[in-house]
């Protein structure tokens, strides 16, 4: 009797899920959640009208003052057009615009190639969880109107090139849009255009440096948890390999017919569900360097090295290595970009060609074949893949570490920070 699938029952292993818990709980334990749903909510109609009201507004000011700014620059500013996907499902010609689909921290977003700014359900849901304070609308529509003066001042390149240079671009990119949303904030509330109110208004409006400053001890303990279980995922996947080797092992000792296809299923699936359940931890917990290393680099010139934001702007567009306080977190930045597109390609490297199915071809033209060998093949890949995706992860948690540092650092010597 060949083994079947109910024989790989009693292999089961899981790895929990990993979140950030809201800083105003001061709760930043590891709990189970499944990060791949966005949350379940149902809004009034009458909220989601106040809620466009409150981005039309933040998006009519924001169009007036980079107009305004794009004449320090003699160009005219073309406004980009707004655009509610409050279902979630704007698409390009390059798929779906952004990596929402794994990350519910996704607000909004920018289509190049329309010239078009998108606001996504998330932004609606952080609103309507707190009304009284719409910074999160305001900044994230500064930010996003940003991306569109950047591209059109030729500040920086479209995105969408291959390896090294694109990811170097959504580096560059992301960064510039921050810097010109802090300074239009800044000019917004009416207050004098220092490196000091724009250093605080960067911090202020990243999310993620707020909850590294709000509780630098439980990060600590957060990315001793989370290094933990990326090791343990690595096991996992091993531990998917040894069950079949050993199945296959024991069905040669006791000379029975292994299904297989049954093998394959096991492994491809157990594999996917992990592979999956990582991307979404590291989307949902650890896009942190792509936009807050940088800003907080920035921050250190705006208010260490005594830059102007112009210089910083002018200096970032040419080169972003060439400003010090910035070029010490690119490695980290860098790193996050490429597990982004990872995610976006989800699991395709493990949906594999049954080995049965080549191993019947090559039957039929009298050449033998080792099931054993083909899939050592297979999962030296997976596991390759993984410690690939490990590499990433802890040039994250590098960097990290670094913003940590750099904060407490940040607030002893300038008080910039407001817990």
């Amino acid at each position: 009797m060949p083994f079947r699938i109910k024989d790989l029952e009693n292999n089961k292993s899981s790895v929990k899920s990993l979140n950030r818990q809201d800083n105003s709980s001061k709760d930043n334990s590891i709990i189970e959640k499944d990060l791949g749903k966005e949350p379940k909510a149902y809004f009034k109609e009458s909220d989601i009208e106040e809620f466009k009201y409150i981005v039309e507004t933040a998006y009519n000011d924001s169009i007036e003052g980079y107009s305004k700014l794009a004449q320090k620059y003699n160009k005219e500013f073309k406004a980009p057009s707004l655009y509610f996907d409050l279902k979630d499902s704007y698409k390009t010609a390059f798929g779906l615009i952004d990596d929402s689909k794994l990350s519910s921290k996704v607000l909004g977003a920018y289509d190049t190639g329309l010239n078009r700014v998108v606001i996504k359900p998330g932004l609606l849901y952080k609103y309507i969880k707190n009304k009284e304070k719409p910074d999160a609308v305001e900044h994230t529509v500064a930010h996003e109107v940003a991306h569109s003066i950047v591209f059109q001042l030729g500040l920086t390149k479209s995105s969408n090139y291959e390896g090294k240079k694109g990811v170097q671009e959504k580096v560059k990119n992301e960064l510039l849009a921050n810097l010109f949303a802090a300074e239009l904030r800044v000019k917004k509330k009416g207050m004098p255009l220092s490196n000091e109110a724009i250093a605080k208004q960067l911090i202020e409006d990243n999310s993620d440096l707020l909850y590294l400053s709000n509780d630098i001890d439980a990060t600590k303990i957060y990315l001793n948890d989370f290094k933990k279980y990326s090791k343990d995922v690595q096991k996992l996947i091993k531990h998917f390999s040894d069950v079949v080797y050993k199945l296959i092992k024991q069905s040669n000792k006791d000379g029975k017919a292994v299904d297989y296809d049954a093998l394959n299923d096991y492994y491809s699936d157990k594999v996917d569900k992990v592979l999956k359940e990582y991307l979404t931890n590291m989307m949902g917990n650890y896009a942190v360097p792509v936009y807050s290393a940088p800003v907080l680099g920035a921050a250190k010139a705006l208010l260490g090295q005594r830059k102007s934001i112009d210089a910083i702007i002018d200096s970032a567009s040419k080169d972003l290595s060439s400003i010090k306080e910035i070029k010490r977190y690119l490695k980290g930045s860098f790193a996050s970009v490429n597990l982004m597109s990872i995610s976006l390609m989800e699991s395709d490297f493990v949906k594999l060609i049954p080995p049965t199915v080549i191993t019947e071809s090559l039957k039929e033209d009298g050449i033998s074949f080792s099931y054993e060998k083909a899939f050592s093949k297979i999962s030296d890949k997976v596991e390759n893949e993984f410690k690939r995706l490990n590499y990433y992860m802890s040039e994250n948690l590098k960097s990290e570490k670094k913003l940590l540092r750099d904060l407490s650092r940040l607030e002893k010597s300038f008080g910039i920070i407001d817990n």
